[in-house]
C-alpha cells in the first residue's frame, strides 16, 4: 500500500476516533481489524493468531511503522490531531535532545 494510502486512511482514524491519538498499539489494532474486514473478508473473531501472523510475515497487513510514521507527521502538520500526550512527547524529545548534544 502507498504512502499517500496510508496516510489518508490515518488520518481519517484521527478524525473520527480521538482516543487512538494517544495509543499507537490501540491505531495500528483498529486499523488492522478494519483492514482485514474490507481486504480478506476475515472476522477477526474468527481468525487464529497463527493466520494473522502469516499475513502480518507475508506483507500483507499495513506495515505497522508506516501506520505510527504517518500519524507522527499528521500530528505534526496538523494540531487539531494531536492526541493529550504530544505536548509531553515533545517535551521528553527535547530533553533527550539536549542530553545528546550535551555528550
Amino acid at each position: 500500500m502507498k504512502l499517500k494510502e496510508i496516510m489518508h486512511i490515518v488520518e481519517r482514524y484521527l478524525q473520527d476516533h480521538p482516543h487512538l491519538r494517544d495509543d499507537d498499539n490501540k491505531l495500528i489494532a483498529s486499523i488492522w481489524k478494519h483492514h482485514l474486514k474490507n481486504q480478506f473478508g476475515f472476522a477477526i473473531h474468527n481468525m487464529s493468531s497463527i493466520q494473522l501472523l502469516e499475513l502480518i510475515a507475508d506483507g500483507k497487513m499495513i506495515n505497522a511503522q508506516s501506520i505510527t510514521r504517518a500519524r507522527r507527521k499528521l500530528q505534526e502538520l496538523v494540531p487539531a490531531y494531536r492526541g493529550k500526550k504530544y505536548m509531553e512527547r515533545m517535551a521528553e524529545a527535547a530533553k533527550v535532545k539536549s542530553e545528546i548534544t550535551k555528550m
